[in-house]
């Protein structure tokens, strides 16, 4: 990509395939929990250059989800997200992926599942096969406790492509946090089963991709302990 812009610099679509690549550095750095600074920064610089509405809104949603989970104040960047995405939406509506990833920065502030839900169900609507559409409702049903709904969404998920490691994680933490609301409640046996599917799927995705070691050791080791009981 580099090469390609040093031999033609004028190159509209190297530009815009920057920004996307710059965008998706900002997923990868916001799910590491390092800052994305630097990513929006790259992304508005090719920005100037070619529309790149999605790729801004999503860069600083999640700038915004970083510095939220710092306890600064994200307001601001999370409604810059939003108008991005209106412009989005504005010129390419029937991209699923516009529908989706709004979704996932909804997801991402909090506040309003409801609305979230709605625009990941649209996508899913649009494009039935979208795993990532699945995982992103999924997640957003997670918050909502609405376990079996979630259930659903990562089944689908996953029969649509049975590596999709963030759909074993997600399924993971999906059945701690079942086990545990069923182990509040005094039903340890049920929970037991839920305890046995987070370490299957935590584990399973660790396996596909060993870089998640290290932040799945806490939920997993919680999963673990959980299986043993009360001391």
């Amino acid at each position: 990509l580099a090469e390609a812009l040093r031999l033609e610099p004028g190159t509209g679509s190297a530009f815009a395939t920057r920004c996307r690549l710059n965008r998706l550095a900002a997923e990868h750095h916001w799910a590491r929990g390092e800052s994305v600074s630097g990513d929006c920064e790259a992304v508005e610089r090719d920005a100037a250059l070619v529309p790149a509405w999605l790729d801004r809104a999503v860069a600083w949603g999640c700038r915004a989800a970083h510095r939220a989970a710092l306890g600064e104040d994200a307001k601001a960047d999370f409604a810059r997200a939003e108008g991005f995405f209106e412009e989005a939406i504005k010129a390419d509506a029937g991209n699923a992926e516009v529908w989706e990833r709004r979704a996932f920065v909804r997801w991402m502030r909090g506040g309003d599942p409801g609305a979230a839900e709605a625009d990941a169900s649209r996508a899913i609507q649009m494009a039935s096969f979208f795993p990532q559409a699945r995982l992103t409702r999924a997640k957003i049903h997670r918050v909502k406790a609405f376990y079996n709904e979630e259930l659903k969404d990562l089944a689908e998920a996953l029969a649509e492509n049975a590596v999709f490691t963030e759909a074993w994680e997600e399924r993971g933490r999906l059945e701690l946090e079942w086990g545990k609301s069923r182990a509040a409640a005094g039903e340890r046996v049920g929970a037991r089963e839920h305890f046995v599917q987070a370490v299957r799927h935590l584990e399973e995705a660790v396996r596909l991709n060993p870089d998640l070691t290290g932040p799945l050791r806490a939920p997993l080791r919680e999963a673990q302990r959980a299986l043993l009981g009360p001391n």
